[in-house]
């Protein structure tokens, strides 16, 4: 979300993409989980971050703490399990 020319972009989507996540409750879980490990490595900066770790919180809890606490780890993550 710090790209100067799409950073605005990207972090609107972030928001919008948690915000739906945060008040529907019949999301498929692994949908969820997946999309807001995405959202996680798209976001950079602190607030964007904390909206999305929030969200990650609530609703993934199938993601594993290493994924949560390391990008790299998230990637692996990610890569080993294809969008739903």
């Amino acid at each position: 979300t710090a790209h100067r020319l799409y950073g605005t972009q990207v972090r609107k989507a972030i928001e919008r993409v948690t915000a739906v996540l945060q008040a529907r409750a019949d999301v498929d879980p692994a949908l969820a989980t997946w999309t807001l490990a995405a959202a996680r490595l798209l976001a950079t900066g602190a607030r964007t971050r904390s909206l999305v770790d929030g969200a990650l919180t609530a609703h993934a809890r199938a993601l594993p703490d290493e994924a949560r606490a390391n990008d790299t780890a998230l990637r692996a993550w990610l890569d080993a399990h294809p969008a739903p």
